[in-house]
């Protein structure tokens, strides 16, 4: 057999040189896809957290409001429990003190 000419090994090692930058470049490449999953993934954990954190500050808020409300209702509530018997018991004491200067007066 005949030694392979310099062409010939020329053309081997530009293949085993293309051959070994593919694998270099697959290995990174690799390498890179599973920093960018990493990435992702963690990503994913912090909106996953995040959303669990408003959903916890929006129930907060929300039961804040109710209770304010209720609050507001029942004020409400006590001022016309208040408010509303008093008028009456005005309006009957006052009746009463006109009956009795009518009866005093007219009689």
């Amino acid at each position: 057999m005949s030694e392979p000419t310099n062409g010939e090994l020329a053309r081997r090692i530009d293949g085993l040189a293309s051959m070994v930058a593919q694998a270099i470049g697959l290995r990174e490449y690799a390498e890179y896809q599973r920093g960018v999953t990493q990435r992702q993934t963690d990503l994913e954990q912090r909106i996953s957290d995040l959303r669990a954190h408003v959903d916890s500050e929006f129930r907060e808020v929300r039961d804040e409001a109710v209770r304010l409300q209720a609050q507001a209702e029942a004020r409400h509530l006590s001022w016309k429990t208040v408010f509303v018997p008093g008028i009456i018991q005005a309006a009957i004491a006052a009746l009463a003190i006109v009956v009795a200067i009518w009866l005093k007066v007219g009689h």
